[in-house]
């Protein structure tokens, strides 16, 4: 085989690994490959980024994707969430931030709450932006997540194609939209399907697979331009004020990363205090707009529809477990506030 399989077959095999990677040792022996050639093109994979390594022992070396390299890499703040407007303002200070400190910024944007949470506890991200539901549920069960700040509330609303009551329900799974779909229907039944990318569950409303749908900003505002649509139940009828996610860390992060973690949603706090402020916001937006295939001025408009507040205190917690009706004790709020 030449180069180019090697570096494909390399590629592939740590896409599947994930944040497992794979010993080079493995790599020679499962491909069938010399020691020199994997070692050389492995290499020309970490010379091009591609690619991270780390020592395991004396003699063995494990490699990764660099996106899910599961350490903290030097100068680089690795930030995970999902294809929501919600997160722009946020995004934009921890670019703002970190550029002041000569940093890069790269960011992930996954399909799922889980896959998002679970980046965060397998060290591939290093700060992440996800609902509230998730990020509470996560740091109960594990006591692995500070939560360093809230992002917005509303945001997000269910849309209607008619006045069928029985037809399919189209919500995403351990997110505020379950939520929202739970207040809606009582019993979450065969009459609700679980969606994880919002394109597809904008087709399948329009195509008419879905009678409603639970979703997010911008594409609320996507439907709301479609003109053709009922807005039947908004985020604040149903959760008023409380925030709809936050910004979290591992607890275990080094108490420089805190302290730069803890500047990011500080800046965040001042720049939403000071007002939405278009011109700052366009990295980021530009940088959701290319991920996502949504316009940056409909993003953009998109803002419009949240309340950004990045108060995170006890009492913000306390009364979000109160919706959840999730017990649980101050003790272990406090565990979740750095």
């Amino acid at each position: 085989m030449g180069d180019v399989d090697l570096r494909t077959i390399i590629l592939a095999d740590l896409l599947k690994r994930k944040e497992a990677g794979i010993l080079q040792s493995e790599i020679e022996s499962e491909f069938g490959f010399s020691r020199a050639h994997v070692s050389e093109t492995l290499s020309l994979l970490m010379n091009e980024g591609k690619v991270l390594e780390r020592k395991e022992g004396r003699l063995l070396k494990r490699v990764w994707l660099a996106e899910y390299f599961p350490y903290p890499i030097d100068g680089v703040i690795r930030v995970s969430m999902l294809p929501s407007s919600e997160y722009v303002p946020f995004l934009s200070s921890a670019i703002a931030v970190c550029r002041s400190r000569n940093m890069t910024v790269k960011v992930r944007i996954l399909k799922s709450p889980a896959d998002v949470m679970d980046s965060l506890l397998s060290g591939s991200s290093d700060i992440v932006l996800a609902p509230f539901y998730s990020q509470i549920i996560y740091s109960i069960v594990t006591r692995k997540i500070k939560l360093l700040s809230a992002i917005a509330s509303g945001g997000s609303s269910i849309f209607s194609r008619g006045s069928d009551e029985s037809g399919i329900l189209g919500t995403s799974d351990t997110s505020t939209m379950i939520i929202l779909s739970r207040y809606f229907r009582e019993s979450l039944g065969n009459d609700v399907n679980i969606y994880e990318d919002p394109n597809d569950a904008i087709n399948a409303f329009e195509s008419g697979k879905f009678t409603y749908l639970t979703i997010w900003e911008p594409y609320c505002s996507i439907l709301r331009h479609r003109g053709t649509y009922r807005e039947i139940l908004k985020y604040n009828q149903v959760l008023g004020d409380n925030p709809c996610c936050v910004s979290s860390c591992r607890a275990d992060s080094s108490e420089k990363a805190r302290i730069l973690y803890m500047e990011i949603a500080e800046d965040y706090a001042r720049l939403i205090l000071q007002g939405i402020n278009h011109s700052r916001m366009r990295e980021a937006t530009d940088l959701l707009a290319s991920e996502t295939g949504v316009g940056p001025e409909l993003i953009l408009e998109s803002l419009e529809n949240y309340s950004f507040d990045a108060r995170m205190d006890e009492g913000t917690v306390l009364r979000y477990m109160d919706i959840l009706k999730i017990p649980v004790s101050i003790r272990s709020i406090q565990d979740m506030i750095p």
